[in-house]
């Protein structure tokens, strides 16, 4: 048994797919199959049955993963005080606060808990995970409110480092009864007969999917997204649409909208990015960066 089985294990458990993990550890599917197989092996019970829909835990594979997280993420522990240089015992005691940069959208509560709970515990810090309002991009990066941002593009601004982790998929979130919500994917041309939703805030201090979008093929009318009832009327009333990542932690949940990826063809594939001030460098910002420069892929799931 080695440290990478383990690994490979827990993950395999908490996303139910080999193929996930695969992805979230860079090496191939293969490999995480032969790593579960050897510990099933050497363990001499089975953890894990197999299905065409995915891997679900036996009993064996449950208690199994009762002790095997605790060592994962020992191990994960040591390895972000390694990139870090080590957390000062006083930092250690507050929650580190970070914030993604985005109006509120169907299901971003439960993107941000479960976002909250994988930071927290992959990097043994105690961390929140709020929407950055529209007063707070106005006034720019806060330290006192938070630490550290997540944005939709990358954010360029004198004083403050963007870190990009990786890219995610892009599509549209509409209503239900939206006519492209049957569709598999959207073009840029099916995008041209409904109105596109802007937030002056969000869509003015980086380069977001909109910003990006405009600069390429897309040629529909923009709506000005101010407020709340503005927000529900554009997908409710207007047939409107709203650019997002795809994540498929969402494409899977019961919410009111249904979100729907943008041709591959066509993706641009935004880059998700983590911004600080330079001013307020520590070693905690420097393990949650490295920590999400690995962990891109499951961040997504």
């Amino acid at each position: 048994m080695n440290i990478n089985q383990v690994k490979y294990f827990v993950t395999v458990y908490e996303q139910g797919s080999i193929s996930t993990a695969a992805r979230g550890h860079n090496v191939s599917a293969q490999a995480v199959s032969k790593a579960i197989s050897d510990l099933e092996r050497e363990y001499g019970q089975k953890l894990f049955d197999r299905t065409n829909s995915g891997v679900s835990p036996t009993v064996q594979g449950r208690a199994f993963y009762q002790k095997a997280k605790v060592a994962a993420r020992a191990y994960t522990d040591l390895e972000t005080m390694s990139f870090g240089g080590g957390l000062p015992e006083p930092e250690s005691l507050a929650p580190f606060r970070m914030a993604l940069c985005s109006p509120a959208f169907d299901g971003d509560d439960q993107l941000r808990r479960a976002w909250s709970m994988f930071f927290q515990r992959n990097t043994g810090m105690p961390i929140t995970f709020d929407l950055a309002s529209r007063e707070q991009m106005a006034r720019g990066i806060d330290p006192d409110e938070y630490d550290a941002l997540v944005t939709i593009g990358k954010y360029e601004k004198q004083g403050c480092t963007c870190t990009p982790m990786g890219s995610l998929p892009t599509g549209i979130t509409v209503a239900r009864t939206h006519p492209l919500a049957s569709k598999e994917f959207v073009t840029f041309a099916d995008l041209g007969k409904y109105p596109a939703g802007e937030s002056g805030v969000y869509d003015s201090f980086n380069s977001s999917i909109l910003v990006t979008c405009k600069q390429l093929h897309l040629v529909s009318n923009v709506n000005q997204i101010t407020t709340a009832a503005d927000a529900l009327a554009h997908i409710t009333i207007k047939q409107g649409y709203y650019f997002s990542v795809v994540l498929n932690r969402l494409r899977k949940a019961k919410l009111a909208t249904a979100l729907i990826p943008i041709d591959p063809a066509e993706d641009p594939r935004i880059p998700i990015c983590i911004v600080t001030r330079d001013d307020r460098e520590t070693a905690r910002h420097r393990i949650v960066r490295n920590f999400a420069l690995h962990a891109m892929d499951l961040v997504g799931s």
